[in-house]
Parts: structure tokens; C-alpha cells; sequence
């Protein structure tokens, strides 16, 4: 009796062992099917934004438009982060890159996701601390349990945004065998990241390279971190446009209509400005500003917006023509045009997830006071006496009476308005007017 009660317990010893093995086998191959869920829609996930990285690369190729094609990949990298933290339960998540320059002594954030996220954008970390500057430095994966008693982690980020790391991940993005940035995971959910979590990003550092690398190619990018490189004065003519009275149009025409007229209008002059080299760099409305000679460096700046202003000005004296024959009721609607020259320097402004290249200094603040002082009742190009400086055999004009520059803000320059332009338009009409 005592025998087969042994046994019995024997049994049941063996099969209790028997079934935590199946329990065991069960979360084993769960997790398995999971993770192998996980990875495929990561497939699918890179096919998707394999496409998008090509558009944006022709973007940065073909659009000269500095700062907008850094914008679109910044996003797509935080569309990965997004994954990334979805895939292994992770709280927040960065990139981090070297300043560019040869500055590796300093590595920034150039995308942050989290609580903190807005509190690291501008901060820089020491590439010699930390574990990031410790995978950025010798090319491995990092993995940290506890991440305030490791002996490697730098504190001063989470003093910086008042965020409490307990475990970290971090991988290097490399290209080739040269480290370009580095991932970073903190915090997990319902626990703390392991060698399969780490396995399960390789594939993401891997990813990142590729946008990464084209992001840090162009060192003006790192003007859409708050890391913009110091850029000397460049000489420019600046111009602004816009249309008087425009919103005649909405009072007589139905809405669609009379937003049609202004894009008409701004089309044709920013067409024409466009073909001599200028560059568009905001739409203001019913109006536009215009910058020469930057970033595209053009022979002859001055004189060259000279003859696209005289040309927008003649041509919607035309394009007004033809609208009043066809009944649109435009007879108060003139375009305003003022221009100016000097030094102007580069900035990426605006917030983080709306900014744009530009330019400030005097010659925006000039053209834009001589735009809106302008009269209203005609059709009329203002500009600056520096602007029109030696370039007397193309251009005719003549002086502003002192009543009207005294409506023009700040204005302490000499002022001329601009009557015709002998040079040829970009369509072969000769540039006179008036």
C-alpha cells in the first residue's frame, strides 16, 4: 500500500514537472508566433517607406528647396520610432546623431519620441558619457536592466527633462562599418527589455540608415534641430508682391471663383520670377515673398528681380484685361510690387513640425514696408536707391515724392519707382511698361 502511494506521488510529481514543460512550450511557441507576426508586418511596414524614401530622394535632389525634404524624412524616421516602441513595448525612444562639422564630441537628438520628448529636442549629449556615446563609439548593442545603477548610464539627460529611465536598449545605425547615429528604447511596459527585444530591433537600426545617412549628408539640415551652422551674410534682392482689393473678388464672385483669380494672379507672377532663377519663399495670402541670388546664386541679382518685377507688373496689367472682358468685375484690383538689396542671412524658422527656410535682415524688412506702402490706385513697382545702384543704362526711373514715402513704415532710404527696364522678358517681350 505504501509502495503504490509512492508511486502515485511519483506520478503526480512527474506530471505536474509535465505540464509546466507544456505550459512552458505553449508561451515558448505563442510568443514565437507572435514575434514572427511582429516581424512580418515590419516587412510590409519597410516595403511601404522603401517607396517614400525614394520620392524623397528625388525630392532632395530636384527641389532645391532646402529644409523641406529634411522635414518629410524626419517624419518617416518617426514613423519607425513609432514601430519600434509599439513592437517592444517601449515608453519613449530617440535618435541620436553627431553635430555635424566633424563635432563628434557632441551627439544630438534628431528625433525624440515620450513624455520628454519636447524637453531633449535642443539638447546635446557627450559622446564620451552615457551609454549612447558608448554604442556610438564602439559599434555595439547595449543593453541596460537597470538602468540607474548601471555604471555606464549619464544622468544628466533624465535631470535635463525630469524623466525617470529604469531600462534602456540602444543599437548603432551604421553605414557600412562606420557608426552614423544611434537607437535608442527606454522604459518597457510590464517589465524590462531583453536579448529578444534587442533582436527585434536590429532590423529597425538597419532601416535607419538609410534615411539617416541622407539626412546628415546636408549640414544645413541640422538647422531643423536648433543646430543650424553659423552662415556669413550673403548678398540678396528681396521682393515682395501682393494684390489690392482682393477681396472685391469675394464680395462679387462666389467663393471658388474668386480663389481662382488670386491663384491665377499668383501663379503668373511667381512663374516669372521662377524662370529668372528667383526662388519662392512664402505665399502671404493674396501676396508673395521672392528671394534673389539665394540660395541660387545668379550673375546680375539686382537687375535680373528688377526685370521680373517690371515683367509681374506689366503682365497682370494683362492678365487684368483679360479678365474685365470676360466680365469679372476687377477694375479696383492693381499689384504692388517692392524690391530691395543688401545683406540678408539664412534661418530655418518656425516650429518644429512647421518650419521653413528664409532669410531676415534689412532688405525683408525694406521690400516688405515698400509693398505695403505702395499706392493702390495703379499698378507699381517700388524699390530701394541700392537696388537700382550703377544700373542706370537698363533702368528708368524716378523719385518717390517725400508725402508717400512718409506712409511707409521705417522707411529711411532713398526710394525710386521703377517705369520700365530696357532688357528683354523671359517670353521675348521687351520689359517697358508704365
Amino acid at each position: 500500500m505504501l509502495l503504490e502511494t509512492k508511486d502515485w506521488m511519483g506520478y503526480a510529481t512527474g506530471g505536474v514537472a509535465l505540464a509546466g514543460s507544456i505550459a512552458t512550450a505553449i508561451r515558448y511557441f505563442v510568443k514565437k508566433e507572435q514575434l514572427e507576426g511582429d516581424t512580418e508586418r515590419l516587412k510590409k511596414s519597410y516595403e511601404e517607406l522603401d517607396s517614400r524614401y525614394q520620392k524623397l530622394e528625388q525630392t532632395m535632389g530636384s527641389s532645391k528647396v532646402a529644409g523641406l525634404a529634411a522635414l518629410a524624412l524626419k517624419s518617416d524616421m518617426e514613423v519607425l520610432l513609432e514601430q519600434a516602441m509599439q513592437a517592444v513595448q517601449a515608453r519613449a525612444s530617440s535618435i541620436l546623431v553627431a553635430l555635424p562639422g566633424g563635432h563628434t564630441e557632441h551627439l544630438v537628438f534628431l528625433c525624440a519620441l515620450g513624455p520628454a520628448a519636447h524637453t531633449v529636442r535642443r539638447t546635446t549629449v557627450p559622446a564620451n558619457k552615457g551609454i549612447a556615446g558608448l554604442v556610438f563609439s564602439q559599434g555595439k548593442p547595449y543593453l541596460a536592466i537597470d538602468a540607474a545603477n548601471d555604471r555606464q548610464f549619464f544622468k544628466g539627460i533624465d535631470m535635463v527633462s525630469s524623466y525617470s529611465t529604469k531600462d534602456l536598449l540602444c543599437l548603432p545605425i551604421k553605414r557600412g562599418s562606420t557608426v552614423i547615429g544611434v537607437l535608442q528604447l527606454l522604459n518597457k511596459t510590464g517589465g524590462a527589455f531583453d536579448q529578444q527585444d534587442l533582436e527585434m530591433m536590429r532590423p529597425f537600426a538597419e532601416r535607419l540608415c538609410h534615411p539617416v545617412a541622407k539626412f546628415i549628408e546636408d549640414e544645413n539640415n541640422f538647422g531643423i534641430l536648433g543646430f543650424a551652422q553659423s552662415e556669413q551674410m550673403t548678398d540678396g534682392t528681396i521682393l515682395f508682391c501682393d494684390l489690392t482689393a482682393s477681396s472685391l473678388l469675394l464680395d462679387s464672385m462666389n467663393f471658388d471663383a474668386a480663389m481662382d483669380r488670386m491663384n491665377e494672379y499668383l501663379e503668373r507672377s511667381c512663374d516669372i520670377a521662377i524662370r529668372r532663377g528667383g526662388t519662392v519663399d512664402k505665399i502671404l495670402g493674396d501676396g508673395a515673398m521672392i528671394r534673389f541670388n539665394i540660395p541660387r546664386s545668379i550673375p546680375d541679382s539686382r537687375l535680373v528681380a528688377i526685370q521680373a518685377a517690371v515683367e509681374m507688373r506689366d503682365s497682370f496689367a494683362r492678365q487684368k484685361a483679360g479678365w474685365m472682358s470676360s466680365g469679372i468685375p476687377a477694375g479696383a484690383l492693381y499689384t504692388r510690387i517692392g524690391l530691395a538689396s543688401g545683406p540678408v542671412r539664412r534661418a530655418i524658422l518656425g516650429h518644429p513640425q512647421f518650419q521653413s527656410l528664409t532669410v531676415v535682415g534689412e532688405p525683408v524688412i525694406l521690400a516688405s514696408n515698400l509693398c505695403s506702402g505702395a499706392p493702390r490706385d495703379r499698378n507699381v513697382v517700388l524699390a530701394t536707391a541700392e537696388t537700382v545702384r550703377n544700373l542706370e543704362p537698363h533702368v528708368t526711373s524716378r523719385p518717390i515724392p517725400s508725402p508717400l514715402l512718409r506712409k511707409i513704415k521705417g522707411q529711411q532710404t532713398q526710394v525710386v519707382e521703377l517705369l520700365s527696364c530696357s532688357v528683354q522678358s523671359s517670353d521675348g517681350v521687351a520689359v517697358r511698361g508704365y
